[in-house]
């Protein structure tokens, strides 16, 4: 077992996966039995505990069949729609995770249904690719975007 500070706070866990999305790293552990994702960024005080645990089987697959490194009982559908210039990224490879083409217009734009588990999973991909996809569902999703973006242009610069 380990013990770590992560987000100023002291806590056990159950490591299983060591990962590398991206180039960032991850410990995928097992924290008062919810799978939790932990960055090193954000890990300090990392002490290895004269403690094992019981390698669970169950939870080791669940890890390794997910396409996502974030972990959570409660994902939400998100629907997109992609216009006809980023469809091409989404029809060559799942840029996101649980990425599904629910339905190809004759103009060549998508509408694609994934998983997310935390809104910034889809806000990252939403901005990097400003205005080529917009979010259709859920709509409060699309709002806080917007929301955000109007705030960002509403900032004056300094020099």
């Amino acid at each position: 077992m380990l013990e770590l500070l992560y987000a100023n706070k002291k806590r056990k866990v159950e490591p299983y996966k060591l990962a590398n999305v991206k180039g960032i790293w991850y410990v995928v552990a097992l924290q008062d039995g919810v799978v939790k994702t932990f960055t090193f960024t954000k890990l300090s005080q990392l002490k290895v505990l004269n403690k094992n645990f019981m390698l669970n089987i169950d939870i080791l697959q669940t890890i390794e069949d997910d396409e996502s490194i974030w972990f959570s009982n409660a994902k939400t559908e998100v629907i997109l729609k992609i216009d006809t210039f980023a469809s091409q990224f989404f029809k060559r490879r799942k840029v996101m995770a649980y990425q599904k083409i629910l339905e190809e217009y004759d103009n060549g734009s998508l509408l694609i249904s994934t998983q997310m588990t935390f809104e910034d999973e889809v806000f990252q991909l939403v901005r990097s690719m400003i205005p080529h996809i917009t979010i259709i569902s859920p709509i409060a999703l699309q709002e806080k975007l917007e929301a955000t973006l109007q705030s960002y242009l509403s900032k004056k610069t300094t020099k």
